[in-house]
């Protein structure tokens, strides 16, 4: 990075659906979740990843068309949330998922607007938070989840 203006940041390394950061270096110091002052002359950031192999499926009842949140339990890792879009019957699947705990939740529409306002809006990300199932994903398929659909909060 070299036309970094000196300041305080935090470094958000992409995240998707296969793989995610494990690590974020400042010369040999973590700084994964910290703000971290730059100056010319900073050491090098190296950042580093591993392959994201867990995944979750499973139904949701009344759920065609509907939408299932992943979201993040730490509020550093919020971006990282993924949704998918339920099958005819409710099915749905997603695979290349990062281990961690998450909320799970699914609702009947996703507003547009979805990532502006959860990343805004603390509010909103209780609501879903607490309609949420609690799950641990690990570096392997978790057991298939039932899930109530639920209205999106407004």
């Amino acid at each position: 990075m070299p036309r970094v203006s000196p300041g305080q940041y935090y470094i958000v390394p992409q995240f998707g659906a296969g793989y995610y950061p494990v690590s974020v270096l400042l010369g040999g110091t973590e700084v994964f979740g910290q703000r971290i002052g730059l100056v010319p002359g900073s050491p090098p950031v190296r950042i580093s990843y591993r392959a994201a192999r867990g995944s979750l499926s499973g139904t949701v009842e009344n759920g065609a068309s509907a939408s299932v949140m992943l979201l993040p339990q730490q509020v550093q890792t919020i971006g990282f949330g993924r949704v998918v879009r339920c099958k005819a019957d409710g099915a749905f699947e997603m695979a290349g998922v990062a281990p961690g705990n998450y909320y799970v939740v699914a609702i009947d529409k996703l507003d547009p607007m979805y990532p502006q306002t959860a990343l805004g809006d603390p509010g909103f990300l209780n609501k879903v938070v607490t309609a949420g199932v609690s799950v641990r994903v690990d570096q392997s398929a978790t057991s298939p989840l039932r899930l109530k659909l639920i209205r999106w909060p407004e």
